[in-house]
């Protein structure tokens, strides 16, 4: 009975122990080179894989590094940086004063951007990064027709600002597609220097003009991008040439 539990306390060591000795009262101490069985180690392991440490996660956030937040912040400076309004100036006696702004409203539903006293009201573009000609988005709109462009017709003495759809680099204008009630438009017409904005025009015949930005003091909601200077000043004598000027809103 004696072996039989020492053969006992044996067995049941070397299957569940890992002591290297085991006394038994009475009997001494045996010695034991206890070594789980292969069974014993797979089956605690199969155990470990389920354990919840071990369980297969998605990376665990950390909170961002300053290098991050520094980026970020660069990049929404940036973008806030290149909103610009377009405000109007005329030079008299070396002194510039305001005119006004362009305006994010038309003249009275017809498509065309009127000219506002209220920097808080102004129509605010996206501002280039070269030298154009190239396009002006218009910021904040998503729609098909959201470049600052330029409508009209060989029939007119003046284009005028529009929203339009965009039109390639050097394209004559085209019926893409505009706010107004003008069949041809163009996008791709601005050039800027400094914070100088000016415009091109392509016409339908011809070649591509360098277009004087003017302001007529009867008609105060227009801005007129002229075309034809001799006919539009027949009609026009008291209208004068304007600046227009990238500034932040």
């Amino acid at each position: 009975m004696i072996f039989n539990i020492q053969k006992l306390a044996i067995i049941a060591a070397v299957a569940f122990s890992s002591v290297s000795a085991l006394s038994i009262p009475g009997h001494g101490v045996a010695t034991i080179q206890a070594r789980e069985p292969s069974t014993a180690v797979a089956a605690r392991e199969e155990v470990r894989s389920f354990e919840p440490s071990r369980v297969i996660q998605g990376p665990a956030w950390t909170a961002p590094s300053a290098f991050w937040i520094f980026l970020i912040d660069v990049l929404s400076a940036r973008l806030r940086s290149n909103k610009r309004c377009i405000k109007i100036t005329k030079k008299f006696g070396g002194v510039d004063y305001t005119i006004g702004y362009l305006s994010e409203d038309d003249i009275h539903g017809n498509g065309i951007f009127k000219v506002t006293s209220e920097k808080r009201d102004c129509l605010k573009v996206v501002a280039p990064t070269g030298s154009g000609p190239f396009d002006l988005p218009i910021h904040g709109e998503n729609g098909s027709k959201k470049y600052l462009g330029l409508a009209g017709n060989d029939g007119l003495k003046a284009s005028y600002p529009v929203r339009t759809r965009q039109t390639s680099v050097n394209a004559r204008p085209q019926g893409v597609g505009n706010t107004s009630g003008l069949s041809l438009s163009e996008s791709a017409v601005w050039s800027v220097s400094g914070n100088t904005l000016t415009a091109i025009w392509w016409p339908e015949n011809g070649n591509k003009i360098n277009v004087k930005t003017m302001f007529w003091p009867q008609e105060r909601d227009y801005l007129y991008f002229v075309t034809k200077p001799a006919g539009f000043s027949q009609i026009a004598p008291s209208a004068y040439e304007v600046t227009l000027h990238l500034v932040s809103p």
